[in-house]
């Protein structure tokens, strides 16, 4: 599903439970909680895009990035980690300097819950909170 647009005016929850989604705008998913049960939540522009949305994994076995793509998604709101266990797959080019990594994935909003997180991937995943 490609969501080109912002969507501000959407303020019920997104579950994303399969597929691919690419979004292309910061508030693309709306202003309501985003949860996780498995897919793919892809930024599909050229920049870096923070997306300030609550995310709640649940049981989950979810997908930052793609492959295919050398842009940054920032999750800058709220992560909820529930159920049993959550795998989340990084994905997405990054670079590494001398000043320190950039592109890849962010978690920088408070991270919560008693539930592991298993991190996989090609990628970088940056927690900055």
């Amino acid at each position: 599903m490609n969501l080109t647009a912002a969507s501000p005016s959407l303020a019920g929850p997104v579950f994303i439970n399969d597929g691919v989604v690419n979004i292309s705008a910061a508030n693309s998913l709306g202003t309501g909680t985003v949860t996780f049960t498995a897919g793919t939540l892809n930024n599909a522009t050229a920049a870096a895009l923070t997306v300030a949305n609550r995310v709640a994994f649940t049981n989950s076995v979810a997908t930052l990035g793609s492959s295919a793509t050398s842009s940054s998604l920032i999750l800058s709101g709220a992560v909820a980690l529930g159920g049993a266990l959550n795998t989340l797959e990084v994905n997405g080019a990054y670079t590494t300097t001398s000043g320190g990594n950039s592109g890849g994935m962010t978690l920088s909003g408070i991270v919560s819950g008693s539930t592991q997180l298993d991190v996989n991937g090609r990628g970088l995943l940056t927690e900055n909170n």
